[in-house]
């Protein structure tokens, strides 16, 4: 016999009410995008009139300058809606990814330490996993760049390259960089702080956003608490887009890795 509807797990329940408001999301996007090529053409016949209207009526400009105003109005509130529905869609990869992550995950194998991370963040996150499949030179294993006049090297790196339209305008997707390194066995909290500061230097010239830095241990040992509560909770600022964590990834001899802190869906 099946129990009340009030019985429902209420994690469960959250997780269809996103899933159903996440699938209408592409016609969601059409329907924006149709609507704002709709005023964009509005506003094009409106400034015509409006050039028209400036060799004769006095009425027509003023209501040919107030159209434009409320065109413009409506395609920045446009413009606030599809930034808003693309967060929700994020944070909805993102939830689901945490609903089927494991909590410690197994390591996968590899010939390095740094091959075995590749297929490790391939795995737990489908984004870098699209990238990889399409294209395999965006990994490489031991990237060498300057950053401070200084040449530096790191071990792993995976890039996405802004689009275009990101380097010319401004506009668009920003690409993504994931870096990592060997971390010694006891990081301190300024290991942490030099790393993240050479990450973001370096991924700029890789071109794209640091979105994820990564020190590698290959031993488990004890970590200071103030190095925990550097990763934790002191992310590195990052130019334009989201602070970053930098995480300490640990082998463990059982054969799981050990995240601080977990990351997860991000890029």
């Amino acid at each position: 016999m099946a129990g009340p509807a009030a019985s429902e797990d209420p994690i469960t329940g959250l997780f269809d009410l996103t899933d159903r408001v996440a699938e209408a999301g592409p016609k969601i996007r059409r329907l924006l995008l149709a609507t704002a090529a709709v005023i964009a053409v509005f506003l094009a016949i409106l400034v015509y009139l409006l050039f028209e209207a400036l060799r004769g009526s006095l009425l027509l400009v003023v209501l040919a300058l107030a159209g434009v105003a409320l065109g413009g109005v409506a395609l920045t509130l446009l413009s606030e809606s599809e930034r808003f529905y693309a967060g929700f869609a994020e944070r909805h990869r993102r939830l689901r990814l945490l609903q089927f992550a494991e909590p410690s995950p197994r390591i996968p194998k590899g010939p390095t330490p740094m091959r075995r991370l590749a297929r490790h963040l391939a795995r737990s996150n489908p984004r870098v996993a699209e990238l990889l499949a399409a294209h395999p030179e965006a990994l490489r294993i031991r990237t060498r760049r300057t950053a401070d006049d200084d040449e530096v090297e790191f071990a792993l790196s995976i890039v996405a390259p802004a689009g275009r339209a990101r380097r010319w305008l401004g506009l668009g997707d920003p690409g993504f960089v994931i870096l990592a390194q060997v971390g010694p066995e006891a990081p301190t909290p300024e290991d942490l702080d030099r790393f993240g500061r050479t990450a973001v230097g370096v991924a700029r010239k890789l071109g794209g956003r640091l979105r994820r830095a990564i020190l590698l241990r290959l031993r488990s040992g004890p970590m200071d608490d103030a190095v925990y509560e550097r990763a934790v909770r002191h992310p590195v600022e990052v130019p334009g887009g989201p602070a970053v964590p930098i995480e300490v990834i640990t082998e463990l001899d059982d054969g799981t890795y050990d995240l601080v802190p977990h990351v997860i869906g991000v890029p």
